[in-house]
């Protein structure tokens, strides 16, 4: 497949023709960047009241002169329209299309690509609407990135994050605002958030460390990964484990098929839902949280404090159930149809509800 590729990226006669152009802006009037129409763009902030932009200019074509004319059609302008934003506007060629993608660095789909790499002034805002190209954005006080299909990355933000892709992994570190990542296709990787944290992706994995507020993951097949998330969790994916380990303020974590595990979720609720996977719990000096533990099938263990203040409540159509802990009132039925296992420890202030139809169920000290 990779020689083909490269035959059709290097064959069937296809030229490649490119220039660079410069351009400097006076940015003491505006508050913000829109770049518009642009393949791969790079944006930081730089130290003066400038917006410097560099620009490589690609055109492609059968012959040599079909690959001049795609060049020279390209339009680019650097310019103030309306309002408190400059505007970077990009319009290129329409025509036969010689490449169909990106790989290896190659720009494929387009007769004609348009690279930037921008400066800006850390106080502003961008926004970026890209074509067919990957966005890094870094230093600036606020970004809203959005491209048809490429990588987006953004880190070092003084303020809010939106970015969203059809297709492509998405990377937000360091970001002092509420941040919304989402993708068609690809991997999410968001740490250090301060403030909420919203990350969905139709296909690939979440990977999430560090947020100050309510952090909602969202896959329809991937693995998720939270950590040390000091507002609400919420996770969930159709296919693909979970993993939560430091949550501050109560848990929500469903997969329709794969193993959940949790470790020190705190808050009022903790819940995890599966149909098809474990669930193992150990939450070494949590106190004052409820559960409700289920899985159509699998096993479950839970590891609590033994200082924990619990109603517990265990049921299983097909497997064993079993506390390691001293239960007061302890009720234990082994009905053939559904076997239970009832019981308190300390006051019973708070539920945990587990419950299995083909799997056993343990409760233990907390594992540290």
């Amino acid at each position: 497949i990779g020689g083909e590729l490269g035959r059709l990226a290097n064959g069937l006669g296809s030229v490649e023709k490119s220039r660079q152009a410069s351009e400097r802006l006076d940015a003491s009037h505006f508050t913000g960047l829109d770049v518009q129409g642009a393949n791969q763009v790079t944006i930081t902030a730089g130290t003066s009241d400038t917006i410097a932009v560099t620009t490589t200019l690609r055109g492609f074509g059968g012959t040599d002169e079909d690959a001049v004319k795609a060049l020279q059609a390209i339009r680019w302008r650097l310019h103030h329209e309306n309002g408190t934003n400059a505007l970077i506007s990009v319009d290129q060629p329409k025509g036969r299309r010689f490449f169909t993608g990106h790989i290896n660095g190659q720009q494929f789909g387009n007769t004609s690509s348009v690279d930037l790499v921008i400066q800006v002034p850390a106080r502003f805002t961008v926004k970026v609407d890209g074509n067919h190209g990957d966005v890094r954005v870094s230093g600036v006080g606020a970004a809203q990135i959005k491209t048809d299909s490429g990588r987006i990355q953004a880190e070092d933000l003084h303020g809010t994050l939106q970015a969203e892709a059809d297709s492509g992994g998405i990377v937000g570190q360091r970001i002092a605002g509420n941040t919304t990542l989402k993708t068609d296709g690809g991997r999410i990787t968001a740490t250090q958030i301060t403030g909420t944290l919203v990350a969905e992706t139709d296909n690939g994995a979440i990977e999430v460390d560090g947020v100050t507020a309510q952090a909602e993951l969202k896959t329809a097949n991937g693995r998720i990964t939270a950590k040390q998330i000091t507002g609400p969790l919420v996770a969930e994916t159709d296919n693909g484990a979970i993993s939560a380990t430091g949550a501050a303020d109560g848990a929500t974590l469903r997969s329709k098929h794969g193993r959940i595990t949790g470790v020190r979720l705190a808050g009022a609720h903790v819940v995890a839902q599966t149909d098809t996977g474990s669930i193992s719990l150990e939450q070494p000096g949590i106190t004052g949280t409820s559960y409700d533990l289920t899985t159509e099938h699998g096993r479950i263990g839970v590891g609590v404090t033994t200082d924990a203040s619990l109603r517990i409540d265990l049921q299983t159509e097909h497997g064993r159930l079993d506390s390691q802990l001293p239960l007061a009132d302890q009720l234990k039925d082994d009905d053939r149809d559904r076997k239970t296992l009832k019981g308190v420890l300390k006051t019973g202030a708070q539920m945990l509800h587990a419950q299995s139809k083909t799997g056993s169920i343990t409760l233990h000290a907390a594992r540290h």
